[in-house]
């Protein structure tokens, strides 16, 4: 059963890029996953849509296109879900203060219709709530993604904020039979702290440069100095960008829990990619 899994997760282009699309609920710690796939060469990033949660979809896909047009990558399409109506988090508020660069009005374009158009033979990298995907299989019957790499924080599938912002579309994604990889950061999660932003802002890479900004800002500022932030959904980008970090656990057929068993290794690797290192 492992098996299986882990070869639904190893397909590559011809390139030997693994071909992605990005589903973010605006948080912080998406920004950092965000930065990690744009600066990979092991990954392309074909598309990126936004979802409800931390932020609304229209503040998010906002947030994404200022984060690509600071990077140079206005070539990537954004694309806005669909609100839920939900009740939003306690940390709406202050996501929605956390610089991603110079935002802009813009025509948003549809997500399922953007998944639609990549997800066939790319990876879904869930940062949110999984209601895109279930969209598109409720819209798109036809399509499927190929497969999917979703950050739920914890073990227990129920007890996680991304599955918490739409249990519905969790459970219809997740009987779909849609390989699904579910990454927890309960144990080994390194700390996003001053001593990582120094290492970072002696990068080259304006991806790196703009996660210390973004994390030297006063919407984050004190969360860095008392030490709360973790790498959260950073870890399912880590994911595709070093998997030997992680061991498997099969859940069902077509799930399996993905646990980060070595923090410190994991680091290491966040800096690399960014360009940064002890």
């Amino acid at each position: 059963m492992i098996v299986a899994l882990l070869l639904a997760f190893a397909r590559v282009d011809g390139e030997g890029r693994r071909p992605v699309v990005i589903d973010t609920d605006g948080a912080a710690d998406d920004l950092r996953a965000i930065c990690l796939l744009l600066s990979s060469p092991l990954v392309e990033v074909r598309a990126i849509v936004s979802s409800e949660g931390a932020l609304t979809p229209r503040e998010a896909a906002r947030k994404v296109r200022a984060l690509l047009r600071a990077l140079g990558r206005e070539e990537i399409p954004v694309g806005e879900g669909r609100a839920t109506g939900l009740a939003p988090p306690p940390w709406r508020a202050h996501s929605r203060r956390v610089p991603w660069g110079e935002e802009e009005e813009d025509a948003p374009l549809d997500a399922v219709e953007l998944l639609y158009r990549y997800a066939g033979d790319a990876t879904i990298v869930a940062l949110g709530a999984l209601t895109n995907p279930r969209d598109l299989l409720e819209r798109r019957p036809s399509t499927r993604p190929r497969d999917m790499v979703w950050y739920n924080g914890r073990g227990d599938l129920r007890d996680g904020a991304n599955y918490a912002a739409d249990p519905d579309a969790a459970a219809r994604v997740l009987s779909s039979g849609i390989p699904v990889e579910i990454v927890s950061g309960e144990r080994g999660a390194f700390a996003v702290d001053e001593a990582l932003l120094r290492l970072l802002a002696a990068s080259r890479l304006g991806a790196a440069r703009l996660v210390v900004s973004s994390h030297r800002s006063p919407a984050l500022r004190a969360l860095v100095s008392a030490g709360h932030l973790r790498s959260w959904d950073d870890l399912a980008a880590l994911r595709l960008i070093a998997p030997d970090l992680f061991v498997v656990r099969a859940l069902s057929p077509s799930v399996a829990l993905v646990a980060l068993e070595e923090g410190e290794a994991a680091r290491v690797e966040f800096l690399r990619v960014l360009g940064a290192g002890d």
